[in-house]
């Protein structure tokens, strides 16, 4: 029997826990996320006591407000994947 990919593993615990959408590819945005947004803050922005984002849709708004500046050209697809790596990650909205 084949072993099964952490890949495989996360979207198969993200159906049955139905918090993470079945394409979102956080190792993925994790990437991105290093690549393009470690130039200007580093994590401690996203664990303050005080978070800026108080909402899934406004994480949303944020990343996509913030790919211009930081110099990413992102798809949608990869926008999500960095949403979705920040909200596993450090935010836990559902």
């Amino acid at each position: 029997m084949k072993a099964i990919s952490s890949r495989t593993t996360l979207l198969a615990l993200s159906l049955v826990m139905g918090s993470i959408p079945v394409n979102a590819d956080i190792e993925r945005g994790k990437v991105l996320h290093d690549q393009s947004c470690m130039g200007c803050h580093d994590n401690s922005v996203y664990q303050r006591t005080n978070k800026k984002i108080p909402t899934l849709q406004a994480l949303h708004a944020q990343v996509h407000r913030c790919t211009k500046p930081a110099g990413a050209d992102w798809s949608k697809e990869d926008r999500a994947d960095v949403v979705n790596y920040l909200n596993q990650s450090f935010y836990r909205y559902k």
